[in-house]
């Protein structure tokens, strides 16, 4: 059974480079979630965030799996 990792922060500094590292866990499944205006303006701001990182990018939607929500305004869409 594969792993399930929650990961906020994706966007910056160490949630990229946490990211990274849960690349090493091929059979880690990682929600990723991450602010926008809507899914498809969250999803850019992820892969723009990683969009120096091939690996990263790559694994959008294969192994990290991106939840549109905003942990301030306790909002999970």
């Amino acid at each position: 059974m594969p792993e399930t990792e929650f990961l906020s922060g994706a966007t910056g500094l160490l949630g990229t480079e946490t990211a990274k590292q849960l690349l090493f866990c091929p059979d880690c499944r990682v929600f990723v979630l991450v602010r926008g205006e809507n899914e498809a303006h969250t999803l850019s701001r992820l892969k723009g965030a990683w969009n120096h990182e091939p690996s990263l990018s790559k694994a959008i939607g294969k192994q990290f799996f991106v939840i549109h929500g905003d942990f301030v305004k306790k909002v999970w869409i």
